[in-house]
């Protein structure tokens, strides 16, 4: 966190000295820059904000972790499929309380902006209704090496309800929420809905 934070007091300290000693032509090159240039923030910004740790599938299973013990995971059903990309986070995310509560919609969708320092992320968990988006609940993510934190920050439907820590999974296991090949969702919540579809014929 030191390292990024040093990297960017430099960066601005370099744009605010090289604006002042340049002036109006500074900001001439700026509006020219090159496609080169643009690649090199894109780079940049892919290890800034740490893309690589957040994209995966997270959860609490330990089957293939040594020393699992030692890492205090929470006792959850939890899971998470996501991607970071430049600092912007998608994907979607489980557990049985969506069924329990809501079996209509079963997975809930992400949408998270990582930290300037790359060490939190603001999440909102969402779902589309009648064609039209609904925030449900949002979260809060820290990172802390393998290890992930969540906490519920304005949950009125539990989804979460305690914080919780879960464990980033080998990329070797393959595991998804997604089916592979395939469009939409694995259908998780599909028991909890014959069953309110069974009680609401009675």
């Amino acid at each position: 966190m030191v390292q990024k934070t040093w990297a960017v007091i430099c960066l601005i300290f370099s744009l605010t000295y090289a604006a002042v000693i340049n002036g109006p032509q500074f900001f001439e090159n700026i509006q020219k820059l090159p496609a080169t240039i643009e690649s090199t923030y894109n780079k940049f910004s892919v290890w800034y904000f740490d893309d690589k740790n957040w994209s995966g599938f997270w959860s609490s299973d330990t089957e293939f972790i040594v020393d699992w013990q030692d890492l205090n995971l929470s006792d959850t059903d939890l899971v998470i499929d996501m991607e970071s990309v430049h600092g912007t986070i998608s994907g979607v995310i489980f557990t049985k309380n969506v069924c329990n509560t809501i079996p209509l919609l079963g997975m809930l969708m992400l949408d998270a902006k990582v930290s300037l320092f790359g060490q939190t992320a603001d999440g909102i968990l969402f779902e589309y209704i009648n064609g039209s988006r609904r925030n449900l609940s949002t979260i809060k993510f820290r990172m802390d090496g393998s290890i992930l934190h969540i906490s519920p920050i304005n949950d009125r439907f539990k989804f979460i309800p305690t914080a919780v820590k879960i464990i980033k999974q080998a990329e070797k296991e393959n595991k998804s929420l997604l089916p592979k090949g395939e469009k939409g969702f694995i259908d998780v919540c599909r028991v909890q809905r014959e069953k309110l579809f069974k009680k609401s014929q009675e």
